[in-house]
């Protein structure tokens, strides 16, 4: 693409050395002949109709001269359009391919979303069932505390426990009763 436009710029700025050398030929002519008239003939009018006559074939190149410029500029903008259109279809081919891969890129996109999405509903199950574990276990817990609780309550009751005997079990009972409390608060979802 840069090595089209620099040759494209190099072909514009290229004029054939033909050309050049011929159209200075033309120009170095006609002025010579011009002061030649000048210094020579300057004061007789009937040399200036012969002057006349002698231009017009001077301005005859001049007008062949123009006309091959313009046909020189159709033959370089005809080259550059066909570039134009060479790097239009580039344009429109790298277009389609990046078109395409955004799609590409968007559908991957969708499908990532939508397994995040699917990912995010199985981690709230997860953590759901997870907190009816932990309750259930504490339920468990506490059921297990109270069971303890009513077999001391049975065994000091039926040996009739001392003074020493009763201050341990108190003491123990307070112990799971905190215990028991702690295990409630714990419960409460």
């Amino acid at each position: 693409m840069g090595n089209e436009e620099k040759d494209l710029a190099t072909e514009r700025s290229t004029v054939p050395p033909i050309a050049i050398l011929g159209l200075g030929g033309i120009v170095l002519a006609g002025g010579a002949f011009y002061v030649w008239l000048l210094l020579t003939r300057w004061g007789h009018a009937s040399t200036w109709g012969a002057f006349g006559d002698a231009v017009g074939p001077f301005v005859a190149l001049l007008n062949a001269g123009a006309l091959f410029a313009a046909l020189w500029s159709i033959a370089l903008q005809r080259r550059e359009l066909e570039l134009q259109r060479a790097e239009l279809r580039e344009t429109r081919g790298e277009m389609a391919r990046q078109r395409e891969q955004f799609e590409r890129t968007a559908k991957a996109q969708e499908n990532l979303a939508a397994s995040q999405l699917t990912l995010a509903e199985a981690q709230k199950e997860a953590n759901l069932i997870a907190r009816r574990l932990e309750h259930a276990q504490r339920r468990s817990t506490v059921a297990t505390l109270r069971v303890a609780i009513g077999g001391l309550t049975e065994k000091v009751a039926a040996h009739g426990a001392a003074s020493r005997l009763k201050k341990v079990w108190e003491s123990e009972k307070a112990e799971l009763e905190e215990m028991l409390e702690e295990q409630k608060d714990e419960a409460k979802p």
